[in-house]
């Protein structure tokens, strides 16, 4: 079957000696995000005029709404929409009676660009990891902390084009440990490692600042003002000197 869209032959004032097919511009594997479209081009030389098709993992590319396939003197192949699945390889071959041409290129498997860092920070710090991951289809990013999956639901995890980020806003004794980035997509998976260390000592009790621990209720009238009190003795109201403040209220 014939690249849809190709050349429909050759005129008798351009027959030359008849030649075998040549693929003289290469396709080049792509570099894309998952969801983006995959772009493959070539151009073919050969005389009577070749037949081109397009493989995807040796099944014979068709044109649809998902894969295009146009010719304007150079042969394109756009896969729309791409997902993992498509990883793997595409070949492009051109025939004619007198022999046959391919190309192979292949989706990439993921690859660490950059690592995560060891490091040493203080009870109650924030901290970054940071890496670089590249592959097509775009990989799946995964975090870990000694070998347990890591919930976006009590860490910040963010992903833009190449970066992937974890972030921990505070520091707790527990967060002590080793944290592992994994990326994967159907052409392999890859991980690296590093270490998150504390350094000084976590206070968890602090007279006279807010880690300082005591009951503190809060009751909001009806007028939206606030009143404070601890498990001693109600605050002043300072606004009105020499007054106390009613008898708060617990929030339900």
């Amino acid at each position: 079957m014939a690249h849809e869209g190709g050349p429909a032959g050759v005129g008798a004032d351009e027959e030359s000696e008849k030649t075998k097919p040549d693929i003289v511009l290469l396709p080049e594997p792509a570099r894309v995000l998952e969801g983006d479209i995959a772009r493959f081009r070539c151009r073919v030389t050969g005389y009577p005029a070749p037949k081109v098709n397009w493989y995807l993992n040796g099944q014979l590319i068709r044109k649809s709404k998902r894969y295009r396939l146009r010719y304007d003197g150079i042969y394109y192949l756009e896969i729309v929409d791409i997902k993992s699945y498509d990883s793997g390889e595409v070949r492009v071959v051109a025939d004619n009676p007198l022999g046959t041409a391919e190309h192979t290129v292949n989706m990439e498997a993921p690859k660490i660009l950059e690592r995560i860092a060891s490091k040493t920070v203080a009870p109650m710090d924030e901290v970054r990891f940071r890496v670089r991951v590249s592959g097509v289809p775009q990989p799946q990013v995964f975090w870990y902390k000694n070998s347990q999956a890591l919930s976006s639901e009590f860490f910040r995890i963010s992903q833009f084009d190449d970066s992937c980020q974890l972030e921990i806003s505070r520091v707790y004794p527990e967060d002590d440990g080793e944290y592992t980035c994994m990326a994967t997509n159907n052409g392999g998976t890859v991980s690296c490692s590093a270490t998150l260390t504390l350094d000084g000592e976590f206070i968890t009790k602090k007279k006279g600042c807010f880690s300082y621990s005591e009951t503190i209720e809060v009751s909001i009238t009806e007028a939206h003002s606030i009143h404070w009190a601890n498990e001693h003795a109600l605050f002043k109201d300072k606004s009105k000197p020499g007054t106390d403040l009613p008898p708060p209220t617990s929030l339900a």
